[in-house]
């Protein structure tokens, strides 16, 4: 049971890794404006995904780091919507 953990872990940790450098490559090309709600929803969910995996494995600097982006992403959100 343990290895499933690990491994779903791994596979959510490794997703949000490849969400969060898509968003911010898209971003760099010009494919994404940081100012849309789209933006922000990929950074939330990739910040989730990465803060969750980082739970799984106890990477605590990891955990504080994501919950801090996650934090910034509903920011932007919010700022959006205003």
């Amino acid at each position: 049971m343990e290895e499933i953990i690990n491994a779903t872990a791994g596979f959510i940790g490794w997703t949000g890794a490849v969400l969060l450098v898509g968003t911010y490559f898209m971003l760099t090309k010009g494919k994404l404006n940081s100012e849309t709600k789209i933006y922000q929803q990929l950074n939330l969910v990739a910040a989730f995904m990465l803060g969750w995996s980082a739970i799984s494995y106890g990477a605590w600097f990891s955990v504080a780091l994501n919950l801090f982006w996650v934090l910034v992403s509903i920011y932007g959100l919010i700022k959006i919507k205003a």
